[in-house]
């Protein structure tokens, strides 16, 4: 799932320093994005609980379509 730290090296990584006037959508972005906040308000909004994707050694076809989607989000 990714940690601050995964992120921030990806913000600097990818996002420059100063934001693009023609791509407004990069300045958003680069504000303040916690993944972990993320995660957590789109798997209540799923009803599912990641824990399950970390600790199960198999997953249901409805989790796997839940845990894909958590990870597109990211």
């Amino acid at each position: 799932m990714g940690s601050q730290k995964f992120a921030d090296r990806i913000k600097s990584k990818y996002l420059s320093e100063n934001p693009d006037v023609e791509i407004p959508q990069k300045r958003q972005v680069s504000r303040d994005t916690d993944p972990e906040n993320i995660l957590k308000k789109a798997a209540k909004i799923l009803k599912c609980d990641t824990d399950v994707f970390l600790y199960s050694f198999r997953i249901s076809d409805s989790n796997k379509l839940n845990r894909d989607l958590l990870i597109y989000l990211l």
